[in-house]
């Protein structure tokens, strides 16, 4: 098959999940904000512990004595991981519960480009969350 056959069909899976987040708005704004209130805490204990928003000790350790700066780039980098790890596998098990699973696979295409399409999918989304932190943060 040829290879742009295989990016429609990515890109199909892709426009499919932004349909489906997008239907529901509410949901979607709070998974936006949601991480947000996950980092939070991290931040806020990280000053309270050094005393303020810089730790000279963090700076020997890491290059950069910026805690907030350290501590966000740090659940960026996690929530790739996260994103990687989880979205993918999530993608196929919410294609069971909808009860499409058989249609996704019946596709005339291999089963890596539907999960090819949950990757590009999901890394946008990751990728909108982090502007959307580092908008609110910074």
């Amino acid at each position: 098959m040829e290879i742009r056959h295989y990016l429609r069909a990515i890109n199909a899976e892709n426009i499919k999940e932004w349909k489906i987040e997008l239907t529901y708005r509410v949901d979607f704004i709070r998974g936006l904000f949601e991480p947000l209130i996950f980092v939070l805490p991290f931040i806020l204990y990280g000053i309270a512990i050094v005393g303020g928003k810089y730790s000279e000790n963090l700076e020997k350790l890491t290059g950069t004595g910026d805690l907030i700066t350290y501590t966000v780039i740090g659940y960026i980098f996690m929530g790739f991981l996260e994103t990687a790890v989880w979205g993918m596998g999530f993608a196929l098990r919410k294609e069971q519960w909808y009860g499409t699973i058989e249609q996704v696979f019946a596709a005339p295409v291999p089963r890596w480009v539907y999960v090819m399409g949950m990757a590009l999918h999901s890394t946008m989304h990751q990728g909108l969350i982090i502007l959307m932190q580092s908008v609110i943060i910074y």
